[in-house]
């Protein structure tokens, strides 16, 4: 049975955001003004066009793409598409494409019912799109992703499946990541992709002045949502923490661990446990790395807090066995560094960063790992924010590994894809 909801997906560097709002009708004809608003495009869809899944609507001036939006359709095979700030001074037209399920084009054609919103409509528009404000949000990042790593990994996956059509789940766009003080920019200037703001190399969810930032994370949290943060790589590194942590530095590791205590995210899932506990450490028989000097035991604390943790390879197993009940907290830490590279943890006999007693043990992928925190979240009624990071691509890449750059790309696709499965 269908669900009810709204889904926000956002990947990154892709980007896909879903919009949805209600108007009333209306049956003017092209519009030739010099007002600035926002621009209603409402598309009737034919009745015999069934299953439709979204509708892609450009907007021309002549031969000229002003705009290209696709939203999903809504009542009485309608849909409407808005455009912030447009200035009309010309005659517009609307090239309509309605898109099934298999991603056919069912319906193409034009209209021209384009109108621009008086000050009452966008109010009516703003007060019905506060109603359809997404009910779950999966914030998704490709670490180092670019069009190079897509393309070679949909390459691959077309090998694997045997289907020169096969594609990756992701939608993609492009847009700029420099920082603030730095045409190129670092894993820790996604600060601006976690509070709006642009800041310096290094610096985690703080202006250069020192200023904290209210990160996405902490606003769904003032909202009642459930929240989520996970990671291939440590899951203290510079991306997840700009969304639950601040500190004048990406480096100051032990220091972000200790911010995530307070941060009261739901779901941590990821690598790095050596920051979460003190040196001497034994577990399940075997010594465990630590980075801590003061003693402090994290996965203690996190337990004392009321979550249930997972601690090292070992319980790799007990994490995918795991049946989510409602009100549930986790931590789960899996290895001392980052989550091995998808190759080997597919190919355990290739693991070598592993001590040979673990190469028998297959850490969960990312896709599973978003899967166990959407049976957890969901069960929130407010709904769930979640940041689910694909963070060894770029560590990957950095060792010129291709198959390895391939082989990532391909398993952070897969955890795209169960955000798709689960709306």
């Amino acid at each position: 049975m269908a669900r009810k909801k709204f889904l926000l997906v956002v990947t990154i560097i892709m980007s896909l955001f879903l919009l949805v709002g209600c108007s009333d009708d209306n049956d003017d004809d092209n519009l030739s003004t010099n007002d600035k608003g926002i621009l209603q495009v409402q598309v009737s869809i034919p009745n015999e066009a069934e299953d439709i899944a979204r509708v892609e609507v450009d907007v021309k001036d002549g031969t000229k793409l002003i705009s290209a939006n696709d939203t999903e359709v809504i009542e009485d095979n309608k849909a409407i598409v808005a455009l912030d700030d447009m200035t009309i001074n010309t005659d517009y037209t609307v090239e309509v494409r309605a898109i099934n399920n298999d991603e056919y084009v069912i319906f193409h054609g034009e209209q021209d019912n384009v109108k621009l919103l008086t000050k009452d409509e966008i109010n009516d528009f703003n007060i019905n799109l506060k109603k359809a404000e997404a009910k779950y949000v999966f914030y998704m990042i490709g670490d180092g992703m670019g069009a190079n790593q897509r393309e070679l990994g949909e390459s691959l996956l077309q090998v694997i499946e045997g289907d020169s059509t096969a594609r990756l789940t992701m939608n993609t766009g492009e847009f700029t990541t420099r920082s603030a003080d730095l045409p190129i920019t670092d894993s820790a200037a996604g600060t601006a992709l976690a509070t709006g703001s642009k800041t310096n190399n290094g610096m985690i969810a703080e202006l250069p002045n020192g200023t904290e930032l209210k990160t996405l994370v902490e606003a769904a949290k003032e909202e009642g949502m459930a929240t989520g943060i996970m990671t291939t790589t440590r899951i203290n590194h510079a991306t997840p923490a700009v969304f639950a942590a601040h500190n004048d530095s990406r480096h100051n590791y032990n220091d972000i661990a200790v911010d995530y205590l307070d941060s009261g995210v739901d779901f941590f899932a990821g690598g790095g446990y050596r920051y979460f506990i003190p040196q001497g450490t034994t577990y399940l028989g075997r010594n465990l790395d630590s980075e801590r000097e003061d003693g402090w035991n994290l996965i203690d604390t996190f337990e004392d807090e009321g979550y249930i943790t997972f601690l090292s390879e070992e319980e790799s197993e007990d994490f995918i066995d795991y049946l989510p009940a409602a009100g549930d907290k986790v931590f789960a830490t899996f290895t001392n560094y980052g989550l091995p590279y998808d190759i080997n943890r597919q190919n355990l006999s290739l693991a070598s960063e592993y001590r040979e007693e673990l190469l028998n043990i297959q850490t969960p992928s990312i896709a599973e790992i978003t899967q166990k925190a959407i049976e957890l979240l969901s069960q929130d009624e407010d709904g769930f924010f979640m940041m689910v990071e694909g963070g060894r691509i770029d560590h990957v890449a950095h060792g010129n590994d291709i198959a390895g750059t391939a082989y990532d790309t391909i398993a952070f696709d897969k955890a795209v894809e169960k955000a798709y499965e689960f709306y």
